[in-house]
């Protein structure tokens, strides 16, 4: 477990380096439509699960099982990193992309409703 926490150490800089990027883009005015997806921490953790999966294997020679839990790590760590983020931007009552009512899925209710109607159906 040491050896795969050592080998994710340029990972986790990277995880700390977006989380704070994102964490600070909504406070330095940047709208959340044009700048959600420039610092994306799920878009980051899939092209490092298939990098780390993909080159493990030949360069530490491990085998596919250990190549899965270090997928697994890297998800869980950047789950935990969102989760955390959510958190302070809460606990700081700061206006965030972590925070933000279109990635949280919080919508105005009389749109959904209008929505399942035949009448939106349309």
């Amino acid at each position: 477990m040491t050896e795969q926490l050592r080998l994710l150490r340029p990972y986790l800089l990277l995880l700390v380096i977006f989380s704070v990027a994102r964490f600070l883009m909504s406070p330095l005015g940047v709208p959340y439509g044009r700048g959600h997806h420039v610092f994306s921490i799920v878009t980051m953790t899939a092209f490092s699960c298939v990098f780390y999966g993909a080159f493990v294997r030949r360069w530490r020679g491990q085998r596919l099982m250990q190549a899965i839990v270090l997928g697994f790590i890297l998800g869980a760590t950047s789950q935990l990193a969102i989760l955390l983020m959510t958190l302070l931007s809460y606990a700081l009552s700061l206006e965030t992309y972590f925070n933000h009512p279109i990635a949280l899925f919080l919508r105005n209710r009389s749109v959904q409703e209008e929505r399942l109607t035949p009448e939106g159906l349309q």
